[in-house]
């Protein structure tokens, strides 16, 4: 997990008094086909092809047990495919967490690698996050 340049500086800036940082109450987790790195890239972010959205979760303790690592207490689970996402054959080996629903818009939080790549090139995949399978370290 990597945060992004965005809430490196939010956070450096609250522990610095600088300016106060409050987490957003919902979170969208999103896919991406390659990783977007710190500057939160979303440029491999699949369309709205096929059902493709992102997730919403609310940001809570339910959902985020407190620990560390930090983890998801709840699955995170996508849509399911109406037909392939604009990825077509490309695996998604991302996830990510951001501020907005708009794909490819929002102040995005920090990324991931999946454990397991997948491609959606048809109708009727599901993707999900089992509990636990998302892990946050502070380090």
């Amino acid at each position: 997990m990597s945060a992004t340049n965005y809430l490196e500086l939010k956070l450096a800036d609250l522990v610095f008094g600088l300016s106060a940082y409050t987490g957003s109450a919902t979170l969208y987790f999103g896919l991406s086909t390659a990783d977007p790195t710190e500057a939160g890239v979303y440029t491999y972010e699949p369309d709205s092809t096929g059902a493709y959205s992102r997730v919403v979760v609310t940001n809570n303790g339910t959902n985020f047990p407190t620990g560390n690592p930090k983890s998801n207490g709840t699955a995170i689970t996508f849509p399911v495919s109406t037909a392939a996402w604009s990825t077509t054959t490309t695996p998604l080996t991302h996830w990510f967490v951001t501020d907005s629903a708009t794909l490819g818009a929002g102040d995005m939080l920090m990324s991931g690698a999946v454990t397991t790549s997948r491609v959606v090139d048809a109708a009727g995949i599901i993707l999900e996050f089992a509990i636990g399978s998302i892990t946050i370290t502070a380090d």
